[in-house]
Formats: C-alpha cells, sequence, structure tokens
C-alpha cells in the first residue's frame, strides 16, 4: 500500500476517470456482500471443525459492504460531475439522471430477467427441493420498477433495496445540481446545511423505509471527502459536519457501519493503489453485485447434492469462482455497452445551460 500526504491534494485533478484505490474498494466491498449471502444465506450444508469457523467469520459481516458504496457514491457523484464539466441548470441535471439511469438500469434489469429466470429453471433440475415459484406479473413489475416493498413484497433479489436509495440520492443530487449556477457563491455553505439537516433526520428515520434519508450520514461523509480531497475546502467545518454524521449514526445504532465508513474513509485519504487483481474486482463490482445471489445461492445447493468428499467446503468455492466468472461476462456483456452509452450523453457548458 502506498500513502500520500494530506497537502497533496491537488493531486486529484477533476477530469474524466475513475478513481483507482475507490475501484479496488468497490470490488472488495462487493466480494464480501457476495461471500455473504453465498454462505450465510445457504443452510443446506456446513462444513465442520475449524475450516468452518474461518468461513464463518469471514462471511458473517460481508453485508456491511453495503455501506461502504454509499460512502464511495457519496464521493464518486460530485466528483463525476464535476469532472465532466462545472456546467448546471435543469438540462444538465436531467441529462445528469439520464447519465446515471443509462449507466445502471440496462444491467439492473439483465439481472432481474437473470433473477427470474433462474426461479423458473429451477424446479426443472433434477433433484430439486421444495415447491416451485409463484411468479406473478405484478410483482415482476414491481420488481422491475424498483417498487416491491412500498406494495408489501418482497424483492426477487435481496440486492435490489440499495439501488432503491441510490436512485433516491441521485434525484436529491440532480435538483442541486439544477440550482448550482444560482448559488455558486454560496454553494459550500447550503451544502453543508442540507448535509448537517439530513443527518439529523436519519437518526429519526427507520432504515426498512428504504429512504435516502436513513442512510444520509454515509452519503454525506462521502461527500465531505469529496470537498476535502478535490474542492481542496478547510477542514474545520467539514470535521464538524462529519462528526454530527457520526454521532446521528452512533445515535441509530448503527455501530458496526461504522467500520466501513473508516476502512472508506482512510483508502480515500491514503489513496490505496491496488493491484491488477482488485482492479478486475472493481471493474465487474456492479455485475458482481446485481448477480451473485442467484447464481451463487443456486450453485450451492446443486453442487451440494454431489456425492464428493470434502463437498462442504468445494461447493462453495466452486460457487464463488462461478459467480466471478458470470459476473465478467455479464460485465461484458450488459454493464459494459451500458457504461459506454452512458459516457457518450454529454452535458452542456455553463454558458449554454
Amino acid at each position: 500500500m502506498t500513502t500520500a500526504t494530506l497537502s497533496s491534494r491537488a493531486d486529484i485533478r477533476p477530469r474524466e476517470m475513475r478513481l483507482e484505490s475507490l475501484d479496488g474498494l468497490r470490488g472488495l466491498a462487493a466480494l464480501f456482500v457476495a461471500w455473504f449471502h453465498i454462505y450465510q444465506r445457504n443452510e443446506l450444508i456446513r462444513p465442520g471443525g475449524m475450516v468452518a469457523d474461518v468461513m464463518d467469520w469471514t462471511s458473517q459481516s460481508g453485508w456491511l459492504g453495503v455501506q461502504a458504496f454509499f460512502v464511495i457514491t457519496g464521493f464518486v457523484i460530485p466528483y463525476s460531475i464535476r469532472a465532466g464539466t462545472h456546467a448546471g441548470g435543469w438540462p444538465n441535471a436531467g441529462r445528469f439522471l439520464a447519465k446515471r439511469g443509462l449507466r445502471l438500469y440496462p444491467p439492473f434489469a439483465a439481472a432481474a430477467a437473470l433473477t427470474f429466470g433462474v426461479w423458473i429453471v429451477a424446479p426443472l433440475v433434477p433433484g430439486f427441493r421444495g415447491e416451485g415459484p409463484d411468479i406473478g406479473a405484478v410483482w415482476v413489475v414491481q420488481n422491475f420498477t424498483l417498487t416491491a416493498p412500498f406494495f408489501g413484497e418482497l424483492w426477487a433479489n435481496p440486492v435490489f433495496w440499495s439501488l432503491v436509495v441510490e436512485v433516491q440520492y441521485y434525484c436529491v443530487i440532480a435538483a442541486l445540481f439544477a440550482l448550482r449556477p444560482r448559488v455558486q457563491e454560496q454553494r459550500l455553505p447550503i451544502a453543508l446545511g442540507l448535509c448537517v439537516a439530513a443527518c439529523v433526520l436519519s437518526a429519526l428515520t427507520p432504515t426498512y423505509l428504504h429512504s435516502v434519508v436513513s442512510w444520509a450520514p454515509l452519503f454525506v461523509i462521502g461527500y465531505l471527502l469529496y470537498a476535502y480531497m478535490v474542492e481542496e475546502r478547510e477542514p474545520g467545518p467539514l470535521l464538524l459536519v462529519g462528526a454530527i454524521a457520526v454521532a446521528a449514526m452512533v445515535w441509530s445504532g448503527q455501530l458496526l457501519e461504522l467500520m466501513p465508513v473508516a476502512i472508506t474513509v482512510c483508502v480515500i485519504l491514503l489513496r490505496w493503489r491496488p493491484g491488477p487483481v482488485m482492479l478486475w474486482l472493481g471493474a465487474i463490482s456492479y455485475s458482481l453485485y446485481l448477480i451473485h445471489y442467484p447464481i451463487g445461492v443456486r450453485a450451492v445447493r446443486l453442487f451440494g447434492r454431489l456425492d464428493i468428499p470434502g463437498i462442504e467446503v468445494w461447493a462453495y468455492a466452486a460457487s464463488l469462482a462461478l459467480v466471478l466468472a458470470a459476473s465478467w461476462a455479464f460485465y461484458a456483456a450488459f454493464e459494459k455497452p451500458s457504461l459506454r452509452l452512458s459516457r457518450s450523453l454529454r452535458y452542456r457548458k455553463l454558458h449554454d445551460a
């Protein structure tokens, strides 16, 4: 791991590029979420002894990778806007939402289709146990439109809930983006005021409501890091708002969630340089996050039926390897084209807005 002093903040230049340290962290976060679901959500087979203890220990906190994603999003979204242009106004706010939609929704829709496809095909596999899925058209539409929990329904894929929160965050950013030319001089005070208000409200908003307000401190901390590292703002006010964000998390009982927050903050400040494997994981992290559940959990159950000594361990290893390979293929087929399409949509310059 290499480090950089805080005095070299200006090394992060506004440009159309991805921060490698965040790519590596995003890949690790997605991997831990995948391992959590593959091992912790599958009760059919369990190895024994020390191996089981290690597998359980490495997977039981994997769900915290989602919190790391939210902090990363809080940093990356304002960074990506600044890297593209200094434009603002309602037309560019619409472009921002369109770019995010083109980037994220096609892979999500493909993952939702894959999830339902696996549900339909699974009962046809020899040795299938249990009842076939009851898939209604309305429920399918609710999943594809990210509205299932608002109608009291469960997700077909449990990772979809975080996309609801992300979409709400994008809408908030778009609204602020639209006002940017009008509040240019007071942009930071207004942003910090909104951050404080969001943190206070988060302490009063249950997380099960799928509201961005519930997770506001995570996005706020990411934004504060952006303001410090990229915009080179004075640290005093940022530290004060950051303390309020941490206090809101503690008040809400989100103590474990402070762990991925601390790791993400350190990665951004120290600018860890990940190796090729971590960069590869970062590139496919969204695909890995989307499809690991329907493929990984089913694969463990399928491998577990094989009469092979030690299958209790190898089933999980083989399932994780299968998920990584499938995620790479999914990235090439669906996510990479969406990424190119999103980048092709340009913002208008400030004087044209």
